[in-house]
C-alpha cells in the first residue's frame, strides 16, 4: 500500500521533471535563436552561449537522473 506522502512526492517529482523538461526545450531553442545571430566578435554574447550551454547541460543531465 503507498502512502498518502509517496503518492504526494510521486506527483510532486513528475511535475518538476514536466517543468525542467519544457525549461529544457526552451533553452535549446534559446541557444538556437542566439546562435544565429551570427554575432562573432561579441565576448558578451559568447559568454550568453556559453551560460546557456552549461544549462541545457545541467538540466538535461537533472532529467536523465530523475527519469
Amino acid at each position: 500500500m503507498i502512502t498518502v506522502s509517496n503518492e504526494n512526492k510521486t506527483r510532486v517529482d513528475y511535475l518538476v521533471y514536466k517543468q525542467v523538461k519544457e525549461c529544457n526545450e526552451l533553452l535549446k531553442k534559446a541557444s538556437v535563436i542566439l546562435h544565429d545571430t551570427g554575432d562573432t566578435d561579441s565576448t558578451t554574447l559568447d559568454n550568453a552561449m556559453s551560460h546557456l550551454t552549461c544549462a541545457v547541460d545541467m538540466t538535461t543531465r537533472y532529467m536523465e537522473e530523475n527519469a
